[in-house]
């Protein structure tokens, strides 16, 4: 029951792609811990039931047979030969892609923080402009007053305020620079992730047709059993 269970989850291989190959006809094999299979729900019933051990089920017009000759379990699942293999490029397509976006991810946390940044300096340049206005509007009215000593004070005050103000600019130039260096390494790595997505589904296509060969295979097994007796029907 073991691999029964197996059957039904597909835990170590699984297609259906190869269900697009011939809409009548469905498959399961199962081979040692690995398992390809392709079939409806009543069909995926019909395979739990009949125990553990390596075998091949297969359907056609509503009606399925099993094959435990050990010759032809194997021919069967050397049928997925090149489907394994492309399974594996694919997986390892995924694993960069999964990297890149954990780089993309972390650069986006970073632009994120700097963002935050300028907006508090921006923040703070409003504030240092809106008390520069004010010390203008004092001085104006000291000078009205011919106030020499209070104009001075607010002139002190003013170049303070103005100092704080360069750097607060320069801070955020810096930080400008910074979000530009990050958005040149995200637009490197989009470009990476769009190249192997491309590459993904070039993939794709080769797994789709590589499914419908080892259906067709399948197919034909299923003829040959059926005239020497391999395969038995299953209630």
């Amino acid at each position: 029951m073991h691999r029964a269970r197996l059957v039904l989850a597909a835990a170590a291989f699984a297609t259906a792609l190869a269900a697009h190959a011939d809409d009548d006809f469905q498959y399961a094999v199962v081979h040692g811990e690995s398992v390809s299979i392709s079939g409806s729900a009543d069909f995926l019933q019909r395979v739990r039931a009949l125990g553990g051990g390596d075998l091949v089920v297969l359907g056609r017009g509503g009606k399925a047979w099993m094959v435990r000759d050990p010759a032809l379990v194997q021919e069967a699942w050397n049928a997925f030969e090149e489907t394994r293999r492309l399974g594996a490029e694919q997986s390892k397509l995924g694993a960069q892609q999964s990297k890149l976006g954990e780089e993309q991810s972390k650069l986006g946390e970073k632009q994120s923080r700097l963002g935050g940044l300028q907006s508090k300096l921006g923040a703070e340049q409003s504030r240092s402009g809106a008390k520069q206005a004010a010390l203008s509007a004092r001085q104006a009215a000291a000078a009205l007053r011919q106030d020499g000593e209070r104009q001075q004070q607010l002139s002190d005050a003013q170049l303070d305020v103005g100092e704080k103000q360069e750097a607060l600019s320069t801070s955020q130039h810096e930080i400008g620079k910074s979000q530009s260096t990050l958005g040149k390494e995200q637009a490197k790595l989009g470009k990476e992730q769009a190249s192997l997505g491309e590459q993904q589904r070039r993939l794709g296509r080769k797994q789709e047709a590589a499914a419908r060969d080892a259906a067709k295979k399948l197919s034909a097994l299923l003829d040959r059993a059926l005239k020497s007796g391999a395969a038995k029907p299953v209630d």
